[in-house]
């Protein structure tokens, strides 16, 4: 991804681990409630990571923002990029992903990009954006909870992390005399822990990280803000800590885009590393095995992760990520594998015995040919020993 030049709030490389050094040191050590440790018997368990798609490409946003000489750039990109939200169908994509969830039967999920829009008409976005938006259009987690509980599935959302709320204005319509109505169309993003019936879900923590990519937009400072949610997860008598994270969009090597994303699972690490439970740590992580060794995914390993992908898969690259804008090119074909299922034992011991992807395929589009997310999905089947 292009950096769009977007402004942000770190970052040299030379300030890189300064920013570290000053995240571990000031970290909330003491509100992260994860620590415990207390086993019982042998206990299979089905996780499952799921990037929702909030539905367009919102930087054309951000593009629209540089050109300074059109006061009406950033408004019609909104329009646009609303308009295909709208067009990829979120209520008919969660048909689908519910379909995946009653097929595969995790107990745990952790859901990214879990998108909520809100607009206001007329929008005071012009006057310093006063009052937000508040006027519920889409709501991504009631519309997927629905369509769970269609098909008699009982999922409850154990913890939520909302990140980046953002609000920009838009042309919603036309006056009777022809002029543009403009209005705001607020984004609220958040990451969700889902649960099945029988999980025990205690102890939760949500948490934003310190670094953010951010942006000035008509004057007003934007911040793309991301984190993560954690939860005490007890299945049977089998207790373990169930952690789900969002990280920032990667880049090339040495952009301000790998190093707040590489300064993010820093943080994440040093979080971690007082937790005493085994650990299941999964999400979009925006890195892939092949990144250099400074990126998320390999962060992981250093700390002590497995990647429960390779336990069986060592020959599939299984690429999750990413299908068109759009979500309706059948002929689409992932390039990426960066949606990950990280395990660390902490003194437990874990088999991996298996895991796979779901929503990839042409037979997995809904009846009008949406892919049910920009994303494939992927589950583990974890044994605790």
């Amino acid at each position: 991804m292009k950096n769009h030049g977007i402004r942000t709030t770190t970052l040299s490389v030379s300030r890189f681990f300064a920013a570290l050094m000053a995240v571990v040191i000031l970290l909330p050590c003491a509100a992260y409630a994860g620590n415990g440790n207390e086993y019982g018997k042998s206990k299979n368990v089905k996780v499952m990571t799921r990037n929702l798609y909030l539905g367009a490409d919102i930087f054309k946003v951000v593009e629209a923002a540089q050109d300074t000489a059109n006061p009406y750039a950033v408004p019609m990109a909104v329009s646009e990029v609303f308009g295909i939200v709208q067009y990829t169908n979120f209520p008919e994509r969660a048909q689908a992903i519910a379909d995946e969830i009653l097929e595969n039967n995790p107990a745990l999920i952790g859901l990214q990009e879990v998108t909520s829009y809100f607009v206001q008409t007329p929008g005071d976005f012009l006057y310093g954006n006063p009052e937000q938006a508040s006027y519920l259009a889409i709501d991504f987690i009631t519309i997927l909870q629905a369509a769970l509980a269609e098909r008699g599935l009982n999922y409850t959302v154990a913890a939520t992390n909302y990140n980046a709320d953002l609000e920009v204005p838009f042309f919603s319509g036309f006056t009777a005399e022809g002029y543009p109505i403009v209005s705001d169309l607020r984004m609220r993003d958040a990451d969700v822990i889902l649960v099945r019936s029988d999980v025990q879900a205690s102890n939760p923590f949500s948490h934003n990280f310190t670094y953010n990519v951010g942006m000035d937009l008509g004057g007003q400072y934007i911040e793309f803000t991301r984190g993560f949610s954690a939860i005490d997860a007890k299945l049977g008598n089998e207790t373990f800590r169930f952690v789900n994270v969002h990280l920032e969009t990667g880049s090339d090597v040495g952009s301000v885009f790998a190093q707040l994303q590489a300064v993010q699972m820093m943080e994440l690490m040093a979080i971690l590393a007082y937790e005493t439970k085994p650990l299941i740590l999964l999400g979009d992580f925006n890195s892939a095995p092949t990144d250099p060794v400074t990126q998320p995914y390999h962060q992981a390993l250093a700390a002590g992760f497995t990647d429960a992908w390779l336990d069986r898969n060592a020959s599939n690259p299984g690429f999750s990520c990413c299908f068109d804008e759009y979500v309706s090119d059948p002929t689409a074909q992932l390039y990426m594998r960066i949606d990950h299922v990280f395990v660390k034992p902490n003194g437990k011991s874990i088999r991996h015995i298996n895991t796979w992807q779901t929503g990839e395929d042409v037979v997995d589009m809904t009846a009008s040919g949406l892919h049910p997310s920009d994303h494939a999905g992927v589950v583990a089947h974890l044994h605790f020993r």
